[in-house]
């Protein structure tokens, strides 16, 4: 089942345009489909947070910038770790190991965050960052739906292939 849903995802991203469009409609089409206030596609390298490739409106980006300023959040957490990282509170989440993270994204009024990481092999590459203004859990749909947005982000490139096959 999870493959059949990558596989339109990514179905949807080809019939959508061009591949330079790819990363945003994903990360868009993930925070429609998980109900989201933010979304933000992360590449990484070697535990370190490198680029952000895609973000929704909305706080996504303050928050992506947030973790790159003060190196610490759940997509710092995710990438040296490259386990899923759930906050679901972050007002309870203060005195976790991310406590201006937590602070900083209160204030911008995100008061949740789910971090993805993105795997070729067992290798971690980047995180899919979600966002939400109100407080709780995931349900297991979302988490779901999630995991699926990021296994196609994999697959999402930023530059065309050399050979000019249709992966552009």
């Amino acid at each position: 089942m999870a493959g059949a849903r990558v596989a339109d995802i990514l179905t949807a991203l080809v019939a959508a345009g061009p591949a330079a469009s790819w990363p945003h409609r994903l990360v868009e089409g993930c925070r429609r489909a998980t109900d989201m206030s933010g979304v933000g596609l992360v590449l990484t390298g070697r535990g370190l947070l490198g680029e952000v490739l895609a973000v929704t409106d909305g706080p996504a980006q303050q928050m992506e910038d947030l973790q790159f300023a003060l190196g610490e959040g759940p997509c710092v957490d995710a990438s040296r770790s490259g386990d899923s990282v759930f906050c679901s509170d972050l007002r309870s989440d203060g005195s976790a190991p991310r406590p201006a993270f937590s602070s900083g994204a209160l204030e911008a009024g995100v008061a949740a965050a789910f971090t993805f990481p993105l795997h070729v092999g067992s290798s971690a590459i980047g995180v899919l960052d979600l966002y939400r203004d109100s407080a709780g859990p995931l349900s297991n749909g979302r988490v779901s739906e999630a995991v699926a947005f990021a296994d196609a982000s994999v697959a999402v490139r930023r530059k065309p292939c050399r050979c000019g096959c249709a992966r552009k």
